[in-house]
């Protein structure tokens, strides 16, 4: 594991989160390699209220916390495009870029 920078350690260990992103099993290994935003087809669910660029907490199917990240979309939002109820309208899928995330495993 690599040291933090300022930015990953308060996000990692001095924020709280207002919120959850389930994240596809298959999706786990390719965001902790640090290949990939997550993106809206990583999601299976979303848990909690929070607005645009709230930190919120990335699990696992299982529930185990893997992460954290600066949400780029409103709880509404991801749950409308996840359900179809909403339409992306040319925002793409991207969900958290992925230099706004951090990774706890190796960490917690």
């Amino acid at each position: 594991t690599s040291p933090l920078d300022p930015m990953q350690s308060w996000l990692a260990f001095g924020s709280g989160h207002k919120g959850i992103i389930v994240v596809r099993n298959s999706s786990v290994q390719p965001l902790l390699e640090g290949n990939a935003d997550l993106s809206l087809p990583d999601v299976v669910s979303v848990e909690g209220d929070f607005l645009e660029s709230a930190p919120v907490s990335i699990q696992d199917e299982q529930g185990n916390r893997i992460g954290k990240g600066i949400i780029g979309r409103s709880s509404d939002v991801v749950k409308g495009l996840l359900d179809g109820s909403m339409s992306a309208n040319g925002g793409g899928s991207q969900v958290i870029p992925r230099d706004e995330m951090v990774f706890l495993v190796g960490y917690i």
